[in-house]
């Protein structure tokens, strides 16, 4: 007893030995691949402090294979893809990545947090850059403190203009050699006291509503100079601090609108001063005509150096009300010609934040292509491809392409692997609308397209419907598809469907109903289906590619359909449909001969009844049947499987609860059934030795036939063997000699 003690203590021993070591193995792995990605983190920075970004991005890599949980790797992939001019989109994950670990080596979470205010700022989350900057501990930087001024200039509200103020007013003294801020007092500040609408403004429906008698009654930009008191005083200060600058950020654009901000003869210098240095800026010929300094003919020269490569459509908007310019006749008609044949690229603002989010390029005066960027992440949202200033396709995001045969109504709707035919002029969509603008209508008598975007929130609201024109609806796509109306609008779709490898199906549709549909694996037609009532009919089916329908299959609408999911795409496909009809009979002709070898039938129980013509005589009639019975309360699955028993030609009948035989009778009389040596086999009365067995699975195994059944003749002697098969289940009964005898007289 003694020595059973001292034994079972050392085994417990050794056994928490063996953990103990397992344990420390692992541990020591864990500590292994850290050190290796800190020393992937280190040659990571040297290549990050000689600005070699994509070194240091492969670095980073490597590091994050050995171990991703370390803050540092993920936040110089963010840093590196910055540098290097990536999108923004690109970026975010690996910032957030960073400060979602928050497990730093030599970085702190601090940059992170800079980094991704900014990214947060430049995509218009305002709030949550803010808050990004003023938790715990609160960040106070140059840059800090300029995300947050750009934040509050974005935000609405009086309070936080003021509070937008109060910073740029403070940060001008804290940090007075950061030219950065007096850039973004000076194009935030131009906005809210000089230009009369900003581009937001512009892009509304409001405005190319409005009266004609509104537009003319718009006064010049530059009539009425009433600059906010607390403004002229920063102006005042921060115009102190620009000859001090040293390489400062736009430099062109801050001594330009340090001369805007200026009053009376210092204003006039200012600009003369800037014109004799020869300095650059689309403000310059606004501002120098309306002060003399140069004529309408200069200004036009200056105007065009700027708006034949890319101009912000604010500035043509600002130039074209130029009284100076209008009231010179022959400038006025060269701009006009000008913009009527215009070449190049124009940028809109549509959400006030000073950074463009549509670019459109423009061929002949009409746009040609547009490109809607609608949070400047660097995701286009949509893009559109023009026939002389209408759209003719328009591509959203990445998934979903629509052609227009005559727009605003589309053609086509396709995604990666589907296609719908639309009924022409029966969906008018898009997601923007090209209009002349009144601007240049009323100051030059010139007919200039420009795109009129619509929201992100309203280009995704599901019930969203607005007026094109006065009388067309234009829906969303989303509620288009969404709600399933797409099928009143489309003559055809193509979907791909999950049936076989390669495989789609082809719609017919009349009047938002389906007609039929041919199916297709790659370009072979193996099935057609004809409908009634908008649901499936009848199919046939060439199950093996022999070119033969061999496969009929009947449908019939079912009593408890199930529920259609609200947002399934593609719309129809033939899983979806089989809730709502089920195959009442199914048959199968392999031979050709038009009398089924197979057939599955749903009675009025919904019992399913399937029967097999197996004997290949042609006849018609079964020799084996299958029975699923309907689930009952009881939930238990109760099946009965028939056959034609060869030389009597009586019928063995055996029924099955939940899988398991429970009762075999031959002509009515009872007769035991026992479980084999193989797996799904039985034996009926008389059991047989293992060989005869595998002899018996051998030659039914040598036919695919679910049903099927046949005669085995044993090797050694003069017995036979009765074989069955239904689905995966066999039974083997051996025949009497007797019947034998007789069967060879």
């Amino acid at each position: 007893m003694k020595n059973k003690f001292v034994l079972l203590i050392m085994t417990f021993a050794f056994s928490c030995c063996c953990l103990s070591v397992f344990a420390q193995s692992k541990s020591s792995a864990s500590v292994a691949n850290r050190r290796t990605a800190v020393r992937y983190l280190k040659l990571a920075k040297q290549y990050a402090a000689r600005q070699q970004w994509n070194e240091a991005d492969s670095q980073a890599v490597l590091g994050l294979a050995y171990d991703d949980s370390v803050s540092d790797l993920w936040y110089i992939r963010a840093v590196a893809n910055n540098a290097r001019g990536g999108e923004r989109f690109e970026t975010l994950p690996y910032i957030e990545k960073s400060l979602e670990k928050n497990n730093w080596v030599d970085y702190n979470r601090d940059g992170a947090r800079i980094l991704y205010a900014d990214l947060l700022s430049s995509t218009l989350r305002f709030e949550q850059a803010i808050k990004m900057l003023d938790e715990t501990p609160l960040l106070y930087s140059a840059d800090a403190e300029y995300i947050r001024i750009k934040c509050y200039y974005n935000l609405e509200g009086n309070e936080n203009l003021e509070k937008a103020r109060s910073k740029i007013d403070a940060a001008r003294r804290v940090y007075p050699n950061d030219s950065r801020f007096a850039d973004l007092f000076y194009k935030y500040e131009y906005k809210f006291q000089f230009a009369n609408s900003t581009d937001k403004e512009l892009l509304s429906e409001e405005l190319n509503s409005e009266s004609e008698e509104t537009a003319e009654n718009q006064k010049d930009i530059l009539s009425e100079e009433k600059i906010d008191d607390e403004v002229k005083k920063i102006a005042a200060n921060i115009s102190l601090l620009v000859p001090k600058y040293k390489n400062p950020v736009n430099a062109d654009e801050i001594e330009m609108f340090d001369a805007i901000f200026s009053e009376g003869e210092e204003q006039v210098r200012k600009i003369k001063a800037f014109y004799a240095r020869g300095g650059k800026s689309p403000y310059f010929a606004i501002f120098a005509l309306k002060l003399g300094v140069i004529d309408a003919v200069s200004a036009l020269d200056s105007f065009y150096e700027f708006a034949g490569n890319k101009i912000d459509f604010a500035i043509i908007e600002e130039f074209v009300q130029l009284e100076n310019l209008l009231a010179d006749e022959n400038c006025k008609k060269e701009l006009a010609e000008y913009l009527n044949s215009f070449e190049g690229i124009i940028t809109f603002d549509t959400d006030g934040d000073l950074e463009h989010n549509v670019e459109v390029k423009y061929h002949r005066g009409r746009p040609d292509s547009i490109i809607y960027d609608w949070n400047q992440d660097g995701k286009i949202d949509w893009q559109a491809i023009c026939d002389f200033g209408l759209p003719k396709n328009i591509k959203l995001g990445s998934e979903i392409d629509v052609d227009y045969d005559e727009w605003p109504y589309a053609s086509t709707i396709s995604t990666e692997n589907s296609l719908f035919n639309l009924i022409p002029k029966t969906l008018a969509w898009s997601p923007v609308d090209i209009v002349a603008d009144k601007t240049i209508k009323n100051s030059l008598g010139l007919d200039f397209y420009i795109p009129i975007c619509m929201e992100k929130e309203a280009s995704d609201a599901i019930h969203e419907i607005r007026e094109l024109n006065g009388n067309e609806e234009i829906i969303s796509l989303k509620y288009v598809f969404n709600k399933k109306n797409l099928l009143k609008y489309i003559s055809s779709m193509e979907i791909p469907i999950s049936e076989r490898a390669d495989s789609h199906v082809q719609y017919l549709i009349q009047d938002g109903s389906i007609l039929s549909a041919r199916y297709f694996q790659k370009d072979y037609m193996y099935s057609v289906v004809d409908y009634k009532d908008g649901l499936p009919n009848l199919r046939l089916l060439d199950s093996d590619n022999d070119g033969i329908f061999e496969t009929t299959v009947e449908y019939a609408p079912n009593p408890n359909p199930k529920k259609e999911a609200e947002d399934s795409f593609p719309l129809r496909t033939l899983e979806y449909e089989k809730s709502e009809v089920y195959e009442k009979l199914i048959q199968i002709d392999r031979d050709g001969d038009t009398i089924p070898d197979y057939s599955e039938f749903v009675n009025e129980n919904f019992d399913k009844v399937c029967s097999w013509d197996g004997d290949g005589d042609g006849d018609g009639k079964w020799e084996m049947q299958y029975v699923r019975f309907a689930m009952k309360d009881d939930q238990i699955l109760r099946e009965e499987s028939s056959f034609i028993k060869p030389i009597t030609n009586t019928v063995v009948t055996i029924s099955f609860e939940n899988g398991n035989p429970v009762k075999v009778t031959d002509d009515g009389r009872s007769i035991s059934v026992t479980k084999g040596f193989n797996d799904g086999f039985y034996w009926l009365d008389e059991v047989c030795g293992k060989s005869v067995e595998e002899l018996i699975l051998k030659s039914v195994n040598l036919k695919s036939n679910q049903g099927l059944a046949t005669i085995v003749d044993s090797r050694t002697d003069s017995d036979r063997f009765f074989a069955i098969r239904i689905g995966k289940m066999i039974f083997g009964e051996k025949l009497p000699t007797s019947l034998i005898k007789n069967e060879k007289r």
